[in-house]
């Protein structure tokens, strides 16, 4: 069995319920899951919140891959939006071309304030919201990665 804080899963399950989602525990492992619809092409990304022994980590994968060719092309991508973000980053597993943005929330022993669970939960799903269309246009027309940053954050 994984160790983790019950107090932060608590305080992770009370954020979530407080917004109405659905999601599934996994009690053994502190694993909250669930899906997030987003207001762009992406729309929707699977959200996977671990409560550890001191810290609550998010991930929020796309629903989709970047194929063996794209993956030069979107991890250009992702790391032009990388740089100059300070809460969580864009990450691309090189094997299978899983997209994904984490987070995560140091919580020294104790049980951070609700407004520190929200921005460790939402700020993927935001993240995916600004950036998404980009990468679509990235992976699948041929986009010029710099060009696409240039339009979103001008």
């Amino acid at each position: 069995m994984a160790e983790y804080s019950r107090q932060l899963a608590a305080q992770v399950e009370a954020y979530l319920k407080s917004r109405n989602w659905q999601f599934d525990f996994d009690p053994e492992k502190g694993l909250f899951r669930f899906k997030m619809s987003l207001p762009n092409r992406m729309s929707n990304c699977s959200m996977a919140i671990i409560a550890g022994e001191d810290t609550i980590r998010t991930y929020a994968t796309a629903p989709v891959t970047a194929g063996a060719d794209d993956r030069p092309a979107a991890a250009n991508y992702i790391t032009r939006v990388n740089f100059g973000l300070n809460l969580g980053n864009f990450e691309m597993d090189w094997r299978d071309g899983e997209l994904r943005y984490k987070c995560a929330h140091f919580c020294g022993g104790g049980v951070p304030a609700p407004d520190a669970v929200e921005r460790v939960v939402d700020i993927p799903f935001l993240m995916w919201r600004r950036y998404g269309d980009g990468l679509l246009n990235v992976l699948f027309a041929g986009a010029d990665p710099a060009q696409e940053i240039a339009k979103i954050d001008g």
